[in-house]
């Protein structure tokens, strides 16, 4: 034990120990393999004891110094690491002072006891590992740029994939169909809805207030109703009071409608305006609508139809077309067009193409069954400086408007159905359940073409009811 003394000369060994790790080390491929070898080993080969000795010193020094220059390399270095780094080296020194002494040129291996070298091995161990751990750590962070270099790359393709998506639109590709079929707003089978399963007829509504089963037009001087206690629109209902007012337009002996709006449209960003005119003519003998577009897409269309008669049950329709809107002198919008040829449709084709006859008042199917806001009197209010009344009702977006949108697609040249988002009507009558003006605000969607387009419509109608002096056909290349 007397050569214990001579462990001051440490740092030499260790010297030598550095400079045959230059050799070695490069030879160990994992730590481990590096293992201690038994006193008797040593005892038995000097030189393989050397060589042991100097593959576990490098070994240490090797690894932080791979780590070191990674580190170095990439400009980073934990604190964590360094810890780990400086308790590796601490603990490699202190295995090699207490397990080695110099004597001249000869190294001897010495250990104090069993326990001791015990103790050191899993020590040494113990540092090795948490090194390691923290190694191993340091190169998953160094491998995230990888992730962020991902994220770059995916939102290179998002762009990529929305310009297609604009191109594809606007050049009437499939990318463009899908687009608005998905991603702007799914589509309505309107076909899956029977409109006759939401449609209430006046005569229902009198039968069930005032028990009138005949003579309905003159059901205001019917002896049932001047019986039943109702004084005014303020005891009934939105619902009823519209359809009401309806059946008094529809058998009144002449009426001059004028609708006057506007369409505003949204594509990507970019707006477009369209003004609307409308005008409903019948004289007693001669129904008319005119629609009248002017913007982007300037288009009017007028049906024409007789009054169904004994000799005519089921008259014909006549629709005129013009791309050539213009205003009327002293005019503000567009009212009028340069009428071109007509088709001819039965009544039936008719309704499956526009949605309604010419002599219909408007094509929405208000009853119960579509208004979804509150639909009970309070919702009437009275002005008694007009004697109006009036109440704003919101409809079903969907069976409100199973004829409505087949309207939409006959008057603007759509290829598809519009799919409504709400709808909002102002309704005013008079005490006598005739009808004043009709107030209409719409949101919806459509497809100009391939391109997909969000659109705000209104359109403010006032009706003159049994005025014949109003009456004001339109231009149209044939004799009414």
């Amino acid at each position: 034990m007397q050569n214990v003394a001579n462990i001051k000369d440490k740092n030499k060994f260790n010297n030598k120990a550095d400079e045959k790790n230059k050799t070695d080390s490069s030879h160990i491929d994992n730590k481990s393999d590096v293992t201690f070898l038994r006193e008797e080993e040593f005892k038995n080969s000097e030189k393989s004891l050397t060589s042991k000795e100097n593959i576990l010193q490098g070994d240490g020094d090797s690894s932080l110094a791979k780590s070191e220059s990674k580190n170095s390399a990439k400009g980073k270095k934990s604190k964590g690491q360094e810890k780990s780094q400086t308790a590796l080296t601490d603990k490699t020194n202190q295995s090699g002072a207490s397990l080695y002494q110099t004597l001249g040129n000869e190294e001897e291996i010495v250990y104090l006891n069993n326990t001791q070298k015990e103790d050191e091995e899993d020590e040494s161990n113990k540092v090795k590992e948490e090194f390691l751990a923290e190694l191993n750590k340091k190169q998953k962070k160094v491998k995230r740029p990888t992730s962020s270099i991902h994220k770059k790359s995916f939102k290179q393709r998002m762009k990529t994939l929305g310009i297609l998506t604009v191109l594809g639109i606007f050049t009437g590709c499939g990318l463009g169909v899908w687009y608005f079929n998905t991603a702007v707003v799914p589509p309505i089978d309107y076909s899956q809805y029977n409109a006759s399963d939401y449609i209430v007829s006046a005569e229902s509504v009198l039968g069930e207030l005032f028990g009138i089963t005949s003579d309905f037009a003159n059901w205001r001087s019917s002896s049932e109703f001047l019986s039943s206690g109702i004084q005014s629109p303020s005891d009934l209902t939105p619902a009823q009071n519209f359809l009401l007012a309806e059946y008094n337009a529809l058998n009144s002996d002449y009426f001059h409608i004028v609708g006057t709006g506007e369409v505003n449209v949204k594509a990507f960003g970019i707006p477009i305006s369209q003004t609307v005119y409308s005008e409903k003519n019948f004289d007693g003998n001669t129904y008319t609508f005119e629609s009248i577009s002017e913007g982007t897409m300037p288009l009017g269309t007028c049906s024409v139809m007789e009054k169904p008669s004994s000799a005519n049950s089921n008259p014909s329709v006549m629709l005129f077309s013009s791309e050539q809107p213009y205003t009327s002198e002293g005019g503000t919008i567009a009212d009028n067009a340069v009428w071109g040829d007509y088709q001819t449709y039965s009544q039936e084709e008719y309704i499956n193409l526009a949605g309604g006859t010419p002599n219909s008042i408007q094509t929405y199917i208000i009853s119960d069954k579509t208004i979804i806001s509150s639909n009970n009197s309070s919702a009437i209010t009275y002005d008694a400086e007009t004697g109006y009344y009036s109440f704003t009702i919101e409809l079903d977006p969907i069976t409100s408007v199973l004829n409505y949108v087949k309207q939409v697609q006959q008057t603007s040249g759509l290829d598809s159905a519009p799919t409504f988002s709400s709808i909002s009507q102002t309704i005013t009558i008079d005490s006598e359940w005739n009808l004043v003006s009709i107030s209409i605000e719409e949101s919806y969607s459509l497809m100009y073409g391939p391109a997909a387009a969000s659109c705000e419509g209104t359109l403010n109608s006032i009706y003159y009811l049994n005025q014949p002096e109003l009456i004001d056909f339109p231009d149209l290349p044939i004799e009414l």
